[in-house]
């Protein structure tokens, strides 16, 4: 190789380095600009401490604001949840009439059917206490099982089902504990329910159904499949764009259907680390530290699912332990440059096709340059080997990004 070409591949080498620099100083300011960091609990788990402690899940929701808590994770009810609530009663036709033979006691809610000889052994019924949660379940119910299965009886469903669906379907969002946590100031973050029964044509009404407010801008998709698995995700990813609406993507979950998910919604998606009730009830206050601080600082996640300690520490009640847990947590964050406030999607670096590019240019010829010390060839070798090399690069980037729209 002669001079005059090794100082031309020098040159394009040199280029491409600084090309490289200026990329990795925009990287760097990419990632210091993104630090800040959303803590996120489980309704239900503040309702769990709560009761252990004797407290009222105000006072603690009060408390858990003041230590740094701003976003509230409320799952859809179920019909099991909602009777433990106490605003219904549901049981299956047989259990109802069994009861009655047995001691003549039936439900207050459920002798006008019993006198009108209105059970069927083969349906289940649901009575209320309040007339909005009647229209909610109604609606949810005919949405997901279907019109003819949902029958209203004054103020009671009878619904023709399986126990076994009946039990994990999900019947909305709780509007009394959704506008409770609205007025303390508190970001709700939904958790929907998969069911195999809706199409793409109901998961639209699913959504509105819920009354989220422009606010919650994050979803965490319950349980073990994601809302429209396995054939409606892309119907899914469409009305979460549509109402501006991020994908909570739990890394390490085993929901199915997330990382589909996640590929169509682009730029719409969250990373979410937790650590699962299972594991906090074996895993040591030190080692769940660790453990999110390199979930932030190695993994980039900026959103904490926080469940809490149900072992209270020496000393302190399990309401104390856990103020401590997140307190200390806050401050470890801190320390290391984290900010807190509401997460953002992680939208990835953009590198121009110039850049890439003048990056591809100091690569061939950083190769060309060392074959050049092995191998003695004509200079409009050199050349044609550099422009060849160049054009098959340049086609491959095109036939990715081709296979990238086709199959997504």
């Amino acid at each position: 190789m002669n001079k005059i070409i090794k100082f031309l591949f020098a040159l394009i080498i040199l280029g491409s380095m600084l090309i490289g620099l200026f990329v990795g100083w925009r990287r760097l300011q990419f990632e210091l600009s993104d630090k800040e960091v959303e803590f996120v609990m489980d309704f239900h788990d503040i309702e769990t401490l709560s009761k252990m402690d004797g407290l009222h899940p105000s006072y603690l929701l009060s408390k858990l604001k003041e230590n740094g808590i701003r976003s509230i994770a409320l799952a859809e009810e179920t019909l099991g949840a909602a009777g433990e609530r106490g605003i219904l009663t549901w049981a299956s036709g047989y259990e109802i009439l069994d009861n009655f033979r047995l001691s003549y006691s039936v439900s207050p809610m459920f002798k006008g059917l019993l006198k009108r000889n209105g059970i069927n052994p083969r349906s289940f019924y649901i009575a209320f206490t309040d007339v909005s949660t009647l229209k909610r379940v109604e609606d949810e119910l005919r949405l997901t099982l279907g019109v003819g299965q949902v029958k209203k009886i004054g103020t009671i469903l009878e619904v023709k089902d399986t126990r076994e669906e009946l039990e994990l379907l999900g019947i909305g969002i709780n509007p009394s504990i959704y506008s409770m946590l609205k007025r303390e100031g508190f970001k709700v973050v939904p958790r929907l329910k998969n069911s195999f029964r809706l199409s793409s044509k109901n998961i639209p009404r699913k959504l509105n159904m819920q009354s989220i407010v422009y606010e919650d801008d994050l979803v965490i998709f319950d349980e073990e499949e994601i809302l429209g698995y396995p054939n409606y995700l892309q119907t899914v990813a469409t009305e979460l764009k549509k109402r501006g609406i991020n994908f909570g993507y739990v890394e390490f979950s085993k929901q199915e259907g997330d990382a589909a998910l996640a590929k169509l919604m682009q730029d719409g998606v969250i990373r979410v680390h937790s650590i699962t009730p299972e594991e906090m009830e074996i895993i040591s206050y030190r080692e769940a530290m660790g453990r999110w601080m390199r979930a932030c600082r190695e993994r980039g996640i900026r959103v904490l699912y926080i469940h809490p300690f149900l072992k209270s520490l020496p000393g302190l009640s399990l309401t104390e332990t856990n103020l401590k847990y997140i307190n200390d947590l806050k401050k470890n964050l801190m320390e290391s440059g984290f900010a807190f406030g509401r997460a953002k999607p992680k939208k990835g670096l953009v590198v121009e096709p110039t850049e890439v590019l003048l990056l591809s240019l100091g690569i061939i010829g950083a190769a060309l340059l060392l074959c050049g010390y092995f191998v003695n060839l004509p200079h409009f070798i050199w050349i044609f080997i550099f422009i060849i090399s160049e054009i098959l690069f340049l086609f491959a980037q095109a036939y990715q990004k081709w296979k990238t729209c086709v199959y997504g």
